[in-house]
């Protein structure tokens, strides 16, 4: 199953390429840690 995460708004455009529509994904937290800016662009996305 691929895994997915995103940085900021420019990533959004591209982190799901190569996964086909609506196949299951893994979403990915690694490396958030406590990085409060991190998190809102995860929230975001």
């Amino acid at each position: 199953m691929p895994t997915v995460s995103w940085s900021n708004k420019n990533s959004f455009l591209w982190c799901f390429d190569g996964i086909p529509k609506d196949s299951p994904v893994i979403l990915s937290t690694v490396g958030l840690g406590n990085n409060s800016e991190a998190w809102k662009a995860f929230y975001e996305g």
